[in-house]
């Protein structure tokens, strides 16, 4: 098994250049993989994301990365904080991406203007589903997509967790 550790928020962004753009190359790939349940983001637009302390990272033995998650507001509403672009990339060791996860939600809680934290889920994405209830996550809704399209070209519908107590608070 590997050591696994989590580097969060600024300690992301002080990582070279390169670093950054590596990661940022892997996390496309991956979402590229999964066009109907996943937001489809620029490698410019991740690096952009790590430079503003809004990822987390779960690293491996040479900063191999094992999983990640990403925060941003939520449009029209600066005071809902959304934990996306969550990801793992590797089936060990386990729990890498209720891990990233959880401290992203930390990470979005420590903003001063944030009043609820979510994660948007394909709704038939079951895995993901289960680990957010298994944390503590509560389905609050589902709501059409912004950004990920349904393999039948209309919006994806995706479950929305409140994930506010996740790690506690």
């Amino acid at each position: 098994m590997h050591p696994t550790r989590i580097v969060a928020g600024r300690a992301i962004a002080d990582f070279a250049r390169e670093k950054k753009k590596e990661y940022a190359t892997t996390i496309n790939g991956q979402l590229k993989q999964h066009p109907t349940r996943m937001r489809q983001i620029p490698i410019e637009d991740l690096e952009t994301s790590m430079n503003e302390g809004r990822f987390v990272f779960a690293l491996g033995l040479e900063q191999t990365l094992l999983a990640c998650a990403q925060i941003w507001p939520l449009p029209g509403d600066p005071s809902v904080i959304e934990c996306g672009t969550w990801l793992r990339f590797t089936r060990e060791p386990k729990g890498t991406g209720a891990m990233v996860l959880t401290e992203a939600a930390k990470l979005a809680r420590a903003l001063p203007e944030t009043q609820m934290v979510i994660a948007l889920v394909e709704e038939e994405n079951g895995l993901a589903q289960t680990v957010l209830q298994n944390l503590g996550g509560e389905l609050i809704g589902k709501r059409p997509s912004d950004y990920v399209i349904a393999s039948k070209g209309q919006p994806a519908t995706m479950s929305v967790f409140n994930i506010m107590k996740l790690g506690g608070k």
